[in-house]
């Protein structure tokens, strides 16, 4: 069985129509002079709302694109393909959510969209908002309802699941009640040893750099703190002639500022250097050693540090080994660039 194992973040050209361009947004446009006698898909398109990716390799191909624009590039790339992702609309909300000044306000509003954001914090000082999809990896590419496509597969992120419906026949996807025993749809719930889906692995509070004034996962200066993860992202498709399953090591990055009312997301750069990694038995790694890498100005950072996927499996989606990791990590607001590890 052959496996693919990828330790670095590579940027895969699209495959585009016959008689296409490229636009400057690296999207496939019809030339308006060529006519194909047989339109071929591209790696990505929009269909119902939502992007449909060829495979998993287009899908990573996208994601690592879109983390080096900035949040201005990244709106005229969705514009120029026609697409509203989950980061459009929820920026609108995290726009509202900065302007809150009082806790009346603040329930109104998280009574108003408690069905649409993630709810954090246990009292006013540490109140905060997030994505509401369990998964990160997935998120640049979601559409508000947290749904995208791989080769046939439907897939749906919602705050408790991770829902793939192999034959993409959204009827199933629209009443899961109905179809939740069907052998083509793949429900799978909160992970209750780790609260999410997608598996916060370390938050690497032991490695904060002044702990005692900060003895959380936050690392906070003035009226800046950042929070580092180390998270494990499965993910399952069909794309019409084999089943793949596969998992991701992501390192996440994201950062608040602390306003009249609360923590809230802002846009800073983040930056990683030195990163090591060593999952299972798997070779071990180092990515980018000794050279910075810094992301755009942007509200969070993902990086994939592993990643493997097989065919004609669920192996993979349930695999979880041991991992060893270790980076050096920083972000504009905070100002010191620290090691983490794992």
């Amino acid at each position: 069985m052959k496996k693919l194992l990828v330790f670095a973040m590579v940027v895969a050209g699209l495959t585009i129509f016959n008689g296409c361009q490229k636009d400057e947004f690296g999207v496939s446009q019809m030339a308006n002079d060529e006519q194909p006698r047989v339109a071929v898909k591209p790696d990505v398109y929009v269909e119902n709302g939502y992007l449909v990716f060829k495979g998993i390799e287009a899908v990573d191909s996208v994601i690592n694109m879109l983390a080096s624009m900035t949040e201005e590039k990244k709106e005229d790339w969705e514009a120029g393909i026609g697409f509203k992702s989950a980061r459009a609309e929820f920026s609108k909300l995290y726009g509202e959510y900065e302007k809150l000044e009082s806790k009346e306000e603040y329930l109104s509003f998280r009574s108003k969209f408690e069905s649409k954001l993630k709810f954090e914090g246990e009292n006013p000082e540490e109140w905060s908002v997030d994505y509401p999809f369990a998964t990160r990896y997935f998120i640049p590419v979601l559409n508000e309802e947290g749904v995208l496509k791989i080769g046939k597969s439907i897939i749906k992120y919602t705050k408790q699941n991770h829902i793939i419906v192999l034959d993409g026949d959204l009827e199933k996807l629209n009443n899961l009640d109905k179809y939740a025993n069907n052998d083509e749809v793949i429900i799978k719930p909160i992970l209750k040893s780790s609260g999410d889906a997608s598996i916060s692995m370390d938050n690497f509070a032991d490695d904060n750099p002044d702990p005692y004034q900060n003895p959380d996962e936050w690392y906070t200066v003035d009226k800046r703190r950042l929070r580092n993860e180390l998270i494990w992202d499965t993910y399952y498709y069909d794309d019409g002639f084999n089943v793949y399953s596969g998992w991701k090591l992501l390192f996440y990055q994201k950062g608040e500022t602390k306003g009249i009312f609360g923590w809230r997301r802002y846009k800073t750069v983040y930056g990683t250097q030195d990163i090591y990694v060593k999952v299972g038995n798997y070779p071990s790694y180092w990515i980018n050693r000794y050279v910075a890498k810094l992301t755009p100005e942007v509200y969070d950072s993902t990086i994939e540090c592993g990643a493997d996927h097989q065919t004609g499996t669920t192996q993979l989606f349930y695999y979880r080994p041991t991992v060893d990791f270790s980076a050096i990590t920083y972000s504009r607001g905070v100002g010191l660039w620290y090691p983490v590890t794992h």
